[in-house]
């Protein structure tokens, strides 16, 4: 490519567009789950509001919720929750 044909490139909308670094789809699924943790981390901290019959009622613990909220921010607060729960339930507790 010579100078002349770099700089009619260059003037080109069309050219200049396609040399954009357009966001990759896998972006843009990282962060969809980005969003749904928090999502799912804000409903499951609605669930302290309820009293502990309620939670009793429903197979949680406040400290199984507060355990999967302490987590990582990035982890999954309800697969956590879900876990604890299912063991202390193997328990017998």
């Amino acid at each position: 490519m010579t100078a002349t044909s770099r700089l009619d490139a260059a003037a080109d909308p069309m050219t200049r567009h396609a040399a954009i670094a357009l966001p990759r789809p896998a972006f843009f699924a990282g962060i969809g789950r980005l969003i749904g943790e928090f999502r799912r981390r804000r409903q499951l901290a609605e669930l302290t509001d309820l009293s502990d019959h309620l939670l009793r009622d429903i197979g949680l613990t406040r400290g199984e919720i507060g355990a999967a909220l302490a987590g990582s921010p990035t982890g999954d607060a309800v697969r956590t929750v879900k876990r604890l729960s299912a063991h202390r339930l193997a328990r017998g507790d």
